[in-house]
């Protein structure tokens, strides 16, 4: 089954559609449904921003702390090959 269409000029369509109770009404509809969720979607969310925030800040803490634990190895590993270079082993 193809799509219906219409020969009508645009305006006379418009006129037609603002007539039409029952389109209006499902478009009522649905529009006021598609807010209802919308709004107890963000009310399930909660403030996702404080998460995302505190995420980022976790991740910036375990980066340095990866970068000070590398550093820390780099100078003791350099601490152990000078003691025993310098005993002479």
């Amino acid at each position: 089954m193809g799509i219906a269409t219409s020969d009508k000029p645009f305006t006379e369509r418009i006129k037609d559609a603002e007539a039409d109770k029952f389109m209006r009404a499902s478009v009522a509809k649905a529009q006021d449904a598609q807010f209802q969720k919308r709004t107890e979607a963000r009310r399930q969310l909660g403030h996702w921003e404080a998460g995302v925030i505190f995420l980022l800040k976790f991740v910036n803490t375990s980066l340095s702390i990866s970068r000070i634990t590398l550093k820390n190895s780099a100078i003791m590993s350099k601490k152990w090959w000078s003691c025993f270079l310098c005993q002479g082993w």
